[in-house]
């Protein structure tokens, strides 16, 4: 099982480096190495939206933005990796009706037009983009959340957060976990929560708010969900 594992990471490991070449400089690749996620389907969800900002980072930066930029990456990468990408939202507007007569109504409406998207989509693998936050401003780093007892969700996060934890903070200890209280979870097919770092903590922000580290995280959540179709 070992030389099989470094087998298949070398595979991904030259696939990536193609995979960069093509983005970066336009370069045609061979078929083979060109579309690693052919026939797959994907569903990436930005966070929040619209009215609803999300966490807001010490130097005033909203959720939304952070969540939305770095889904748009990801949705590149994935699209020249061959796989077909859904959003549920496309801008940085919420999925509501726009004067809704009850403002709590605003929240649940929005959650129930995404699930139904992600569920009328039948995507192989549902991936929803966050930022986190905490009390304490010493916690960094970023985790992939699935639905408790959901084991293709939990092998799909456990190989996305190595993955992230390689180019974010490689000391760090964070875990796929469980958490059953995401509604965005409750689905019939592969899906994480991935919060990508913690706004509440000075560095933690200046990178996620760079562009170049934004980059560096959608690489990783791709390199994450290929290892994942290629260890099944």
């Amino acid at each position: 099982m070992g030389r099989n594992k470094n087998i298949i990471l070398a595979i991904i490991g030259i696939t990536i480096v193609m995979l960069s070449i093509s983005y970066y400089i336009g370069t045609y690749l061979p078929a083979s190495l060109e579309y690693p996620l052919n026939g797959k389907t994907i569903v990436i969800d930005p966070g929040h939206g619209g009215i609803d900002p999300g966490k807001v980072g010490l130097y005033g930066v909203d959720e939304k933005f952070i969540n939305f930029d770095i889904s748009m990456m990801l949705k590149e990468v994935l699209e020249i990796s061959g796989a077909k990408v859904i959003m549920t939202r496309e801008d940085n507007e919420g999925l509501y009706v726009e004067n809704v007569p009850n403002p709590s109504w605003i929240k649940s409406q929005d959650m129930l037009q995404r699930r139904k998207i992600i569920q009328e989509s039948k995507p192989d693998i549902m991936i929803s983009i966050h930022m986190n936050s905490f009390p304490d401003t010493n916690v960094y780093g970023p985790q992939t959340f699935y639905h408790e007892g959901d084991e293709q969700s939990e092998r799909l996060g456990k190989c996305i957060q190595e993955e992230l934890l390689q180019v974010s903070w490689k000391e760090s200890r964070r875990v796929a976990k469980p958490n059953s209280s995401y509604f965005i979870l409750k689905n019939h097919m592969p899906s994480l929560v991935i919060e990508c770092g913690f706004l509440s903590n000075v560095q933690e922000e200046q990178k996620l708010n760079d562009k170049n580290y934004q980059e560096s995280i959608a690489w990783a959540i791709v390199k994450g969900i290929m290892r994942y179709f290629y260890e099944e």
